[in-house]
């Protein structure tokens, strides 16, 4: 093991920051993936996640349906449109809906594995 050419009882400076090109290719991720929300679209999915937070799963979905037609990219309103499906007791299309919004986000193989035990 080589040795660091330190003074004294100096520690070796670590950085425990990612190299540059781990947080471009991060970045590109996120910007192909996450896009910038309209001011319509964040309207919409605020609006649908507020109905349904108050138990009006009738009134969240359309609004979930026009933001996701708007903007196919938007996770937040495929999640939010999965969790009023599974409350309605359709878990076919809460599943379908959560694998769309997976498959939007960074990859996450708990997720994944999740998804992969409830389609069976």
């Amino acid at each position: 093991m080589k040795r660091l050419g330190l003074v004294g009882g100096q520690k070796p400076f670590v950085s425990t920051d990612p190299p540059l090109f781990i947080t471009s290719i991060i970045e590109q991720r996120r910007s192909r993936n996450m896009p910038e929300l309209s001011p319509q679209v964040k309207d919409l999915i605020s609006k649908g996640i507020e109905a349904y937070a108050n138990s009006n799963i009738e009134e969240a979905i359309p609004l979930l349906r026009e933001a996701i037609r708007i903007e196919p990219r938007a996770v937040d309103a495929w999640t939010t449109l999965a969790e009023c499906h599974l409350d309605l007791g359709q878990q076919v299309e809460c599943l379908q809906l959560r694998i769309i919004a997976t498959h939007l986000r960074e990859p996450d193989v708990e997720t994944w594995r999740e998804l992969g035990q409830n389609s069976k």
